[in-house]
């Protein structure tokens, strides 16, 4: 599986980074 790392991603926090996995599932 394919790991981006992506910041302020689906609303989150700025200077919080999110890990976007295939699928859009965010964690």
């Amino acid at each position: 599986m394919n790991v981006k790392f992506e910041k302020n991603v689906f609303g989150i926090a700025p200077g919080q980074s999110a890990v976007i996995y295939e699928g859009n599932d965010v964690y």
